[in-house]
Parts: structure tokens; sequence; C-alpha cells
């Protein structure tokens, strides 16, 4: 009975020895922690740890340096230097940091891409199992460019020889750079010309009425910055070619009486896509009487002689207008001297038939 106690206390000791090392054999050795940031041993950080760099455009190029100090009378050689995100590239670092010295890392954020990104940089010494963090940096990169006018519209009208041209702005948002940009229009008959004024983008669309086809629609500018189809966007450009119009000029006909209490000659042009048309039927709104029918004068303007014995300072009148490709309601005036009336309206062009 004795020997077998006497044994226990071996077995115990046995035991024990082979579960340490069956403990130590499945765990690997322990990595070093990252040291606190800003200083390491004899090396410490003079630029601030936080940067935000706010917002760029798409293709900016921006720097940011990361100095550090060598606190020392003895070199220091840098060992590794890398960033937690693709989004940041190290574009410059020092091999190693005399005595006393300041050395800096050039750090560049990638614009190449649009979205929201923050980064890490650290930097490894050799002899330390530490690595130091030198720089936290955050940047927004945004692909939007703003087109002024928002809602652009192109006026191609009054006859087919007619071309108009429209001026449009290109800017950045504010505070910005705007930077390298293309712009191109998908619809034929349209010419483009392109400036840069600054921190601005100037265009022109211009319409060559030979391509371009008659009516309203729609055609698209497309933007591009950079040399990416991927960063582009599309703007709405409506387009108005040579529309049927019916219009009055003068617009607001006014006449004066020959004589007090005598009558009065209106005279006017009614116009079909800037070529004059002769109206069938003149009516009449207001106080003034008709002295006979309407006349036309040899270059096609409407004639209407009108009774001026009750007309006051100022009578206002409405004229209906039936033409061959439809009927035009048009204010007029008539009076004894000249006092045009601010808020009156103008033609009004009622549905041709």
């Amino acid at each position: 009975m004795r020997r077998r106690a006497s044994m226990a206390p071996l077995l115990l000791l046995s035991l024990g020895a082979a579960l340490v090392v069956w403990s130590s054999m499945g765990r690997s050795e322990p990595t070093a922690e990252p040291s606190p940031e800003g200083a390491l041993g004899r090396v410490e950080v003079v630029t601030p740890i936080e940067h935000d760099l706010g917002e760029m455009m798409v293709g900016q190029a921006a720097t940011l340096r990361v100095e550090m100090r060598n606190s020392s009378n003895t070199m220091v050689r840098i060992a590794s230097v890398h960033t937690t995100c693709g989004c940041t590239i190290i574009d410059g670092a020092p091999e190693s940091i005399g005595p006393g010295a300041i050395e800096a890392i050039v750090v560049k954020p990638d614009t190449t891409s649009p979205g929201r990104n923050s980064a890490e940089v650290w930097v490894g010494f050799e002899g330390e199992g530490q690595q130091l963090l030198v720089a936290r940096v955050r940047f927004a990169v945004v692909d939007r460019v703003q087109l002024h006018p928002s809602a652009p519209h192109l006026v191609v009208g009054g006859g087919a020889s007619s071309a108009g041209e429209l001026p449009l702005v290109l800017s950045a948002p504010q505070g910005l750079e705007l930077p390298k940009w293309s712009v191109s229009v998908d619809r034929p008959g349209l010419v483009l010309r392109t400036a840069r004024d600054g921190n601005r983008g100037l265009l022109w669309i211009a319409a060559d009425p030979e391509v371009l086809p008659r009516g309203q629609y729609y055609a698209k500018i497309r933007v591009t910055l950079g040399t990416e189809d991927r960063l582009s966007q599309e703007y709405p450009l409506l387009i108005s070619h040579d529309l049927d119009r019916l219009e009055v000029r003068p617009r607001l006909p006014y006449a004066l009486p020959d004589t007090p209490g005598g009558v009065a000659r209106l005279e006017f042009a009614v116009l079909w896509n800037g070529a004059p048309v002769a109206p069938s039927r003149v009516e009449i709104s207001g106080e003034a009487r008709r002295v006979g029918e309407f006349e036309l004068d040899p270059e096609g303007r409407v004639v209407l002689v009108l009774d001026s014995s009750e007309i006051g300072v100022t009578t206002r009148l409405e004229l209906l207008l039936e033409t061959p490709v439809g009927e035009i309601l048009v204010g007029a005036l008539i009076g004894a001297r000249f006092e045009p009336l601010r808020d009156f309206a103008g033609a009004q062009v009622r549905e041709a038939r």
C-alpha cells in the first residue's frame, strides 16, 4: 500500500508536464500589438494624426505630407510603410531618419472613383516589434458637375434660315476644382463649341437648320470627366425648331386718331412662321367701332379704320383674327394720347384649325 501511495505524486507530475507540452504545441507565437499612435521609441510624428481632406472632384490631384522626427542620436531605419486602403497611395518614403532629423512620407489620395474613403498609414522600423500609426486620412470623391441652366432649351425659330445659339456654363460644386472634361450631343445638326474660363467650362450649342429636323423634341448633352465613360452624366436638351407660330407684329398694336373725334388707323402684320398671312375675318371687342372692312396694304399689313369719336384717353380693344391656319386673339390700344397699359396681355394663340 505504501508503494502505491508513493507513485501517485510522480504520476501527477508526468501528466501535468504532458499537458504543458501539448498546449504549447497547439499555440503559435504571440504577434506584436500596434503601438500607441504618434510615437514609438526614438521616433515621433510631427504632423497631426487626423487628416480630413473634405470633398474632391474626380481626377483632382492632392498630396499629404506626414512628417516624423528622430529624437535620438543614432540612425533609425524604416522597414515598411503601408496604408490600410487602396484609396491612398504611398508616393514617397525615406529609407532612414538621421539623428535629430525630420523626414516625410508622401501620401496621395486616389480620386479616380467617386465615394467616401478612409485609410490609416503605418510605418515599421528595424529592430522594433511594433508598428507606428502616423496618419488617419478621410476624404470624399465627387463626380457630379453642374450645368447652368439646368433645363436648357435651344430655340431655332422664325424661319428655316435662322439658327439659334444656346450658351451654357459647366461648374464644379462650390469650393471644388473643375477637372478635365469633354462634352458631346447625340443629335445630328447640333454644333458644339467649348472653352475654359478659370474654374468654369463654357459651352455654346448652335443648330445647323439644314440638318436639324423641325419640331420640338429632346436631345442629350453628355459631359464626361477625364477620359473614362463611366464618369459621365447626361442632361436633357429641349429643342424647338421652326415650330408653327401665328403671331402679330407689333405685339401690341397702337393707334392715334388723325383728328379729334375723327378716325384712327390701326396697322399690324399677321405672320405664320415669319411669313405674312392674310386674315379672313376680324372681330373687334371694345368701345371703338370699325369703319368699313379691314384692308391689306401692298406689304401684307392689315389696316383697320376705327371711329374714334367715342374714345377717351385710352381704349383697350381685343381683336380676334381668323386666318387659314388658325385664330389668334390679340390686344390693341387706341387713344387720344399714348398711355400704355403695363399689365395688358399680349397675343394669345388659339388652336389652329
